[in-house]
């Protein structure tokens, strides 16, 4: 919109497009960032390339993309398309993994974070039937022979993760309190068990909500 308003207030006939530098496909973006940092065009408001940090968008737009998306709703149909087309390869995070530094923002922006009592009451709903089994229920019979079966069998070697007996101490109340296992604690304080394995790989991190103090029995 820059370069439009120029074009209109100024007139075609003061600008021109030239070619600077034939390149590589590979080297565009470095090539592009040389000529940025060398030449500091002024109507390019995006000083990064490939990227738009830097941008703004006017309140105006704010407001109208805001609108934009309220009452959009997907068909089934379009969800099943959308989910399938971004599947395996057509991920843009297929095959990416976060580093240690951005796993541990993450964790950090979602403490504290708790559900609505709505958003509960619709996960509760959307689990009813064993929807995880898509609809599928053992019988009774089957249960028996599951149970039977799974009777004296030792569990494989290196399997599962051995219980971490933890103490949290509420320095709000000047109390602490002794858990079995991780789990356990995370469920006492309703937040997820990667939460408090967060503040063990990072004991000068400041208390979970201000309040409570992690440590291994």
């Amino acid at each position: 919109m820059t370069i439009n308003k120029a074009l209109l207030k100024y007139g075609y006939s003061k600008f021109s497009l030239e070619i600077l530098e034939y390149c590589e496909p590979s080297k565009c973006i470095d090539r592009e960032q040389y000529y940025l940092d060398l030449l500091k065009p002024e109507y390019n408001i995006l000083p990064i390339a490939g990227s738009s940090f830097g941008f703004l968008h006017s309140e105006e737009t704010k407001k109208r993309m805001s609108e934009a998306r309220l009452g959009i709703k997907f068909t089934d149909d379009t969800k099943i398309k959308l989910s399938e087309a971004n599947k395996g390869k057509n991920n843009p995070l297929f095959g990416k993994t976060h580093s240690e530094e951005t796993k541990n923002k993450i964790s950090v922006a979602n403490l504290g974070k708790t559900r609505s009592e709505e958003t509960k009451a619709k996960l509760k709903e959307a689990k009813k039937g064993n929807q995880n089994r898509l609809g599928k229920i053992h019988s009774e019979e089957t249960k028996v022979k599951l149970s039977e079966a799974k009777k004296g069998k030792p569990r494989p070697f290196g399997s599962g993760r051995p219980s971490q007996q933890i103490s949290v101490v509420d320095i709000s109340k000047n109390e602490t309190i002794c858990y079995s296992s991780i789990c356990e604690a995370a469920r006492a304080l309703s937040c997820a068990p990667g939460t408090i394995r967060y503040f063990f790989k990072n004991p000068l991190a400041k208390p979970y909500k201000d309040r409570f103090i992690f440590k291994k029995s």
